[in-house]
């Protein structure tokens, strides 16, 4: 049976096939547990103390990465309103940009 090995304070320890194939099996019922939960999981499954990189370097072994999801809020999904301009406001706003612009260029020819 392969393993990780995982230095406890007395010795090696291995993180059995069995223990593996719990923790995939408990990352396939909840995609978003953590690797502390996954180190809570085999302890009281197996009742063995496990760290939280020795289930990352197996995780990482068997070419397994996953990322946490951060909620977005539902205001950032909300369409934007936005005022209506008219022609003129908006040749205004045209003809300001374009004077920034070139006022930006002379400072930086001068």
């Amino acid at each position: 049976m392969g393993g990780i090995e995982k230095k406890t304070g007395g010795g090696y320890s291995k993180l059995s096939t069995d223990m593996l194939i719990a923790i995939l099996l408990k990352i396939d019922e909840d995609s978003q547990i953590s690797l502390k939960d996954l180190v809570y999981f085999n302890k009281e499954k197996f009742d063995i103390d496990t760290s939280i990189s020795a289930i990352h370097r197996a995780l990482d072994k068997m070419n397994i990465i996953w990322k946490n999801v951060v909620q977005i809020p539902i205001e950032w999904n909300m369409k934007l309103s936005y005022p209506e301009l008219n022609m003129s406001e908006l040749s205004l706003l045209y003809q300001y940009l374009l004077l920034c612009i070139l006022m930006s260029r002379v400072i930086i020819w001068v």
